[in-house]
């Protein structure tokens, strides 16, 4: 089987420098730096599964302040945590269709454990709100990251992603060089429009104009 290349790849907080040499199991290793600087040698499978993402030194912040992270029921991050296990581990919350529902899942480790979330994802900063970066896949230290409202919304499955003008862009990104709001750009695409038609027809002719 080709060994998967994950140069450049980031899990968590570490960065995929180059292939290292193999242990001795024969699982292939990679160098890895880490975001606060610190660099290691890391098995492939335990960063693409989710057990590695930081080289360490959030944890050993965390364990050396534990009392601290025991008293954080009432941090933002706690309700983040609580309300991204319900989306997908409870068929009675209201966002759940949209989450377990289609198979979205939160990784083992953190639906286990609270500190486990803190000390792959760190606290939420100001403003930010945990993101999946492939919308496809579950919630695991190597899929998620603390994003702004914006970033989130350019990353919804709903923001289809379209060819104009030589440039991918989403539809938001796209509405912002069209004559009309998105809401009516939207419907121009909906209703099978091509894109530069939709682009250049005056804000009088409607969605369903012939």
């Amino acid at each position: 089987m080709k060994l998967r290349d994950l140069t450049g790849m980031r899990f968590g907080r570490l960065l995929v420098i180059a292939r290292s040499a193999e242990r001795k199991t024969g699982n292939a290793t990679w160098d890895v730096v880490c975001e606060c600087g610190t660099k290691r040698i890391v098995r492939g499978n335990h960063l693409v599964g989710g057990r590695t993402a930081s080289c360490g030194c959030l944890h050993n912040e965390i364990t050396g302040n534990i009392n601290r992270i025991h008293g954080l029921s009432n941090h933002r991050t706690h309700n983040i945590w609580m309300k991204m296990i319900a989306r997908c581990h409870k068929p009675t919350d209201p966002a759940w269709n949209n989450y377990g529902g289609r198979g979205i899942t939160v990784t083992q480790k953190w639906l286990d454990s609270f500190e486990a979330f803190v000390s792959d994802m760190g606290l939420a900063p100001a403003g930010l709100s945990i993101d999946r970066i492939d919308n496809d896949r579950g919630y695991d230290p190597g899929n998620c990251r603390w994003a702004t409202a914006k970033e989130q919304a350019m990353n919804r499955r709903s923001n289809r992603i379209v060819e104009w003008n030589g440039r991918s862009m989403t539809v938001t990104e796209l509405a912002a060089f069209a004559p009309v709001n998105e809401k009516t750009l939207r419907a121009r695409l909906s209703n099978n429009w091509p894109i530069d038609r939709a682009m250049t027809e005056p804000r009088s002719v409607s969605a369903h104009g012939g």
